[in-house]
């Protein structure tokens, strides 16, 4: 969204675009939060791999 403020623009009414401009947070999961919250012992890829053939 693209707002042009000009120069005799109030404050309030500048408040008021920025306000209305801003993004509503996502409603989800948020897996950032969990990022780096275990510690892992060994290369996770070299895991991944070790799970994956023991479907096969």
């Amino acid at each position: 969204m693209v707002v042009i403020v000009k120069r005799n623009t109030t404050p309030r009414k500048l408040k008021s675009l920025l306000k209305k401009g801003r993004t509503k947070k996502a409603s989800g999961f948020d897996a950032k939060r969990f990022n780096g919250a275990l510690p892992l012992k060994g290369d996770p890829v070299k895991h991944q791999r070790k799970l994956r053939d023991e479907w096969a």
